[in-house]
């Protein structure tokens, strides 16, 4: 059977990796909002590029609006099931750490 030591040293690590696993799925949603936020910008500055060049807006530019309100949407969706999937996570590692608050309390009590 473990010492009281090594089933602290668990518990300890079990909690440092689900600080990170949160940490990380913030950080890939912030990626996520990052890559989609230049696309737009790219679209945005091609827009400008092909109006000033021409004096109107034409079909090339009409089809850009397209992608920068299909963006536009893709950013929003993507918040929205990032800012869900952070929820989540953070719901089950605070399940999970309730859990492991419970069996450490239940391993102090035995020894």
């Amino acid at each position: 059977m473990r010492s009281v030591q090594e089933k602290k040293e668990v518990v300890r690590l079990v909690n440092e990796r689900m600080d990170q696993a949160l940490e990380q799925t913030t950080d890939l949603v912030t990626v996520l909002r990052e890559m989609l936020s230049v696309n737009l910008e790219t679209t945005a500055k091609f827009l400008m590029i092909h109006d000033d060049s021409s004096g109107e807006v034409g079909e090339s530019a009409r089809v850009a609006v397209g992608m920068t309100h299909g963006l536009v949407e893709a950013c929003m969706q993507v918040s929205q099931d990032g800012a869900l999937l952070v929820e989540e996570t953070k719901s089950k590692i605070e399940g999970i750490r309730k859990q492991v608050d419970q069996l450490e309390s239940i391993v102090n009590k035995l020894v």
